[in-house]
């Protein structure tokens, strides 16, 4: 008998805390239940959970408190009994099985010919949002966006309040970043960059700790920022995966909009 047949594999404790987040925050008329009573809230309750995924409540109980991971009949009834969209699907399938962690050296050479390459305003940056390399055509759109800056912490600072609609922006940012971080292994419920930001940042401490949401990248979207002076610059922005040149990068072209006469 070796080792890991006596030792049972580490269960991932983002798996059970994901999923109580989510169950509490379920419509019971969505899944076709009737209110529950209020002296229990309107939570679902396990049990609920479990009938509908078709397992046992205390297998369900033991995946929600971190003991079992759920295999692929369990996760296929969950996904089922929660109703899971495709960004929550992949969440929990990144979590139930997580990639190698990506080398900690990449060619920055490599990639700065890549973003020298475009004449639009390009960076790349990581799984951790951390800006790898820019080309020189990002310097007017931000003198903040340089290798080694965070988008987060910008996101989140009172410079990244300039942008149109941050509220959504932000919720946006976490949902996205959960969502990536979920491909690899976790030591536990912190994340070296959330840590950081939920400690400058309550709104942030708020999403990372109380919101269940994920999002894949956007292939592209609209970005709006207001200047000090009270400008509107808007930027179309393309998303593109370099999972062939390390896990988790990602190359964002910005191309300015000209603003509407009048």
């Amino acid at each position: 008998m070796t080792l890991s047949e006596i030792v049972p594999p580490a269960v991932d404790p983002r798996i059970g805390h994901w999923l109580r987040r989510l169950r509490r925050a379920a419509d019971r008329a969505e899944l076709g239940l009737p209110p529950g009573p209020r002296s229990k809230g309107t939570w679902l309750t396990q049990v609920e959970v479990a009938r509908l995924a078709g397992c046992t409540p205390r297998a369900y109980q033991l995946v929600e408190q971190g003991v079992r991971v759920p295999g692929p009949r369990l996760a296929e009834g969950i996904v089922r009994a929660l109703r899971l969209d495709p960004d929550q699907q992949a969440y929990l399938n990144n979590l139930l099985n997580p990639v190698a962690e990506p080398p900690t050296l990449v060619d920055r050479a490599v990639l700065q010919r890549l973003v020298d390459s475009s004449t639009a305003p390009a960076m790349v940056f990581d799984r951790y949002w951390t800006v790898v390399v820019v080309n020189a055509a990002m310097a007017p759109v931000s003198a903040l966006v340089v290798p080694g800056a965070s988008l987060g912490a910008w996101l989140f600072s009172r410079v990244g309040r300039t942008v149109v609609g941050w509220e959504r922006e932000t919720e946006e940012f976490v949902a996205r970043y959960r969502l990536t971080q979920a491909a690899y292994p976790a030591a536990g419920l912190t994340d070296p960059v959330m840590e950081r930001l939920c400690r400058v940042s309550e709104r942030a401490r708020l999403l990372w700790a109380g919101s269940p949401a994920v999002a894949a990248d956007p292939v592209g979207k609209r970005w709006q920022v207001r200047t000090p002076a009270g400008e509107l610059k808007t930027f179309e922005v393309t998303i593109a995966q370099l999972a062939s040149y390390a896990p988790g990068l990602r190359l964002a072209f910005c191309l300015p909009v000209p603003n509407r006469p009048g």
